[in-house]
């Protein structure tokens, strides 16, 4: 099994205290992903942000359906 990493850097001119709490929620990660993914997630909610988390999702990717998963470190 091949395992692809994907690392991006985004600049915002916010303070760490003012965006934590939007980056930590993760019923957010809708928000921030592009409606022609059809991005939903699938592990109950709430989903408690810690090291260790397993967070589980579907999506379409090309048509293609998918499952996802992300792993917080």
């Amino acid at each position: 099994m091949r395992i692809h990493e994907f690392q991006s850097e985004l600049w915002l001119p916010l303070t760490p205290e003012q965006l934590f709490p939007f980056f930590a929620d993760a019923g957010n990660l809708d928000a921030i992903t592009p409606p022609w993914l059809h991005f939903r997630i699938i592990t109950p909610q709430p989903i408690v942000m810690r090291v260790g988390a397993l967070i589980d999702y579907r999506l379409r990717v090309r048509g293609l359906p998918l499952r996802w998963r992300t792993r917080i470190n």
